[in-house]
């Protein structure tokens, strides 16, 4: 089992968020992000990863999450870096910290790509209504 690791409030980019409607969860309204170029207490060469948990699991249903690192070079202008979790069933995202599918549980650790503008967030598209998905995401070594 992965635990959440104990972070300081500014490596998180969102916690518990509740994704229910369809659309994008994204830094312009929803998820915040990290600024590259701050002074963080990892040392140089440190490679930093996005994770994320689902909190709240959604009963069983037709709903997809695709999941997308951004990046900007003034935090208000995203583009989309890679796409880390292709458009998936949510009850069949596989956790990687040994719990069932769709959660709860760590469903991604994915390394912040070499060459990324000064800030980099995190965009959840889901295809349709949920009742309950919740996520956090989180920067962290």
């Amino acid at each position: 089992m992965i635990p959440k690791p104990m972070i300081d409030a500014k490596h998180i980019l969102c916690e518990a968020m509740a994704i229910t409607t369809n659309g994008d969860y994204d830094p312009a309204a929803d998820v915040d992000y990290f600024d590259l170029a701050a002074d963080n207490d990892w040392g140089m060469g440190t490679p930093l990863f996005i994770y994320v948990w689902i909190d709240t699991v959604e009963p069983a249903g037709s709903e997809t999450l695709e999941i997308n690192i951004l990046d900007s070079a003034d935090a208000s202008s995203w583009a989309e870096v890679n796409t880390v979790l292709p458009a998936t069933d949510v009850n069949d995202i596989p956790c990687i910290d040994g719990k069932p599918a769709g959660g709860p549980g760590l469903i991604l650790k994915s390394q912040i790509p070499p060459g990324c503008a000064r800030y980099v967030s995190i965009r959840f598209t889901n295809s349709a209504t949920c009742s309950a998905l919740a996520v956090t995401a989180i920067v962290g070594p």
